[in-house]
């Protein structure tokens, strides 16, 4: 897989700048992903972080599986910057990465009890599919609450 040559997208407010790239092979998983900082705009203010893993055109059962458990967006707002927005925001930025690799929907899965998150992810537009049990294998240490809400986010037409 190829990744973008994007290194920092701005909406004015926030800014989301590719930190690292993973290629799949190693100690994070089978599925590439993009490491990003989410900064406050034109600041040197880190609030946050998200992880957009990218799937195959043709992906492996192993790859479906870690889609299937730990979706393809994951994000973190630290405390004292959360409930401004910037997790929705990063979200709609980190789509236009997902485009150029003609991604049309996004899985983003997150824990039932966390209601502020299913909100942002609600407020994209996102449609609940389902609910279920994480293996522990595909546990977050950040979040060991096995219990996920599963979205499916329509990218195509934004």
């Amino acid at each position: 897989m190829e990744f973008t040559t994007l290194k920092t997208l701005t909406d004015g407010i926030i800014d989301l700048v590719v930190e690292f790239h993973y290629n799949g092979h190693g100690n994070y998983g089978v599925l590439p992903f993009y490491r990003c900082g989410i900064y406050l705009a034109g600041a040197p203010v880190k609030v946050g972080n998200l992880t957009l893993r990218i799937q195959p055109t043709r992906p492996n059962p192993r790859e479906i599986e870690q889609l299937l458990y730990e979706g393809n967006i994951g994000y973190s707002i630290f405390e004292p910057y959360r409930g401004k927005g910037y997790a929705g925001r990063a979200c709609k930025l980190a789509a236009k990465i997902a485009r150029q690799h003609a991604l049309t929907e996004l899985l983003i899965n997150c824990n039932v009890e966390n209601k502020a998150s299913m909100r942002v992810i609600e407020k994209l537009g996102a449609q609940k599919v389902k609910e279920f049990d994480t293996p522990a294998s595909h546990l977050d240490e950040n979040d060991p609450t096995p219990r996920r809400a599963q979205f499916r986010w329509r990218i195509d037409a934004e």
